[in-house]
């Protein structure tokens, strides 16, 4: 089986900073060469499955015509969907929603994150569609049990992504404005007009540090010196911070948002963290002051998380899966 893996999606950070003018022309620009790859290793490899990975949105239109591409070769095609909106979709009803679908039924097969796009798409009639959970990395966790001497700080509260409002970087400010002996460390890249209003939110205070952007192995030395990992995000898919956390062992405190319910198994009887609505700050600063308050009870959290990542999301376990859906297509 020979299986053409496509996974050109923008860079995650190249619209910061970027008017919407140049982020079109650089989408055009990157997507031009994706689909002039495409069309070079088609016609001069055989292939048995093309897997597209898409975030959706303007990239339909790239996936729409690498599928036709594919078609043309008598190749199969799975597409991927990294994300979590297709319910949010679904109840607008608007041209991303129609072309989703349009390139889903195209597909021979679709995979999905998350249940609640799995329900979604089930919902309206497609039947080639697959539940596949995102894996943790090797990398990520050697990183992990390299060092156990690592000492958590029961007062340090740790962000990990992209400082930008729709991460509940502001609600998490605020959150912890208030709450004595805390420490926040903001971890990842962040324009200065967010910094300075962040600033202002605190007060001004030296509780709150901007990181900036570290490699991965001190990501992870963060993660494990935290005292509760805090991602108050507005909208996710399958956020690998969350399974970067997990495997650190860290008390987490999240929205219900994408995957994330699953990751955690909110609605179980052993949950691994703990769900608070997006963009509600008292709920998030009740969490946070429960969690830092309650030792055993945060500790409790991190074992169940780190077990559930090991169990679940090995790339041993999601590899098996993956295998056991190009197989069934062709």
């Amino acid at each position: 089986m020979d299986v053409l893996s496509m996974n050109y999606s923008l860079q995650q950070n190249a619209g910061i900073g970027k008017t919407i003018i140049q982020r079109v022309s650089s989408g055009i620009q990157t997507y031009a060469k994706v689909l002039s790859e495409l069309k070079r290793r088609l016609a001069c490899n055989s292939y048995d499955i093309l897997h597209i990975s898409s975030s959706a949105s303007i990239s339909l239109v790239k996936d729409y015509l690498m599928i036709k591409m594919a078609k043309r070769h008598n190749v199969r095609t799975i597409i991927h969907f990294h994300f979590g909106r297709i319910p949010q979709l679904q109840q607008k009803k608007n041209w991303e929603w129609k072309l989703l679908l349009k390139v889903a039924k195209m597909a021979t097969g679709v995979i999905l994150m998350d249940e609640a796009s799995y329900t979604t798409l089930k919902s309206v009639g497609l039947t080639n569609i697959h539940l596949i959970p995102n894996p943790l990395g090797s990398k990520i966790r050697e990183f992990a049990d390299a060092d156990n001497t690592v000492v958590r700080d029961e007062q340090t509260i740790t962000f990990v992504g992209h400082i930008v409002k729709t991460k509940g970087v502001f609600e998490l400010v605020e959150a912890c404005k208030d709450i004595p002996n805390i420490k926040v460390r903001l971890i990842g890249p962040v324009v200065d007009n967010v910094k300075s209003e962040l600033v202002n939110i605190s007060g001004g205070a030296d509780w709150l540090s901007f990181v900036g952007q570290i490699p991965i192995d001190s990501v992870i030395k963060e993660l494990k010196s935290c005292g509760v990992f805090v991602l108050p995000t507005y909208t996710e898919g399958f956020p690998n911070v969350i399974l970067e956390s997990m495997v650190c062992g860290c008390p987490i405190i999240t929205t219900p948002v994408g995957a994330i319910p699953e990751m955690l198994q909110i609605h179980s009887e052993r949950p691994c963290g703990v769900c608070v609505e997006p963009q509600n700050v008292t709920q998030l600063r009740e969490a946070i002051i429960d969690l830092i308050s309650n030792p055993s009870k945060a500790q409790e959290y991190g074992r169940l998380a780190r077990e559930r990542v090991i169990n679940a999301y090995s790339i041993e376990s999601v590899w098996s899966k993956m295998n056991i859906v190009w197989n069934s297509i062709l």
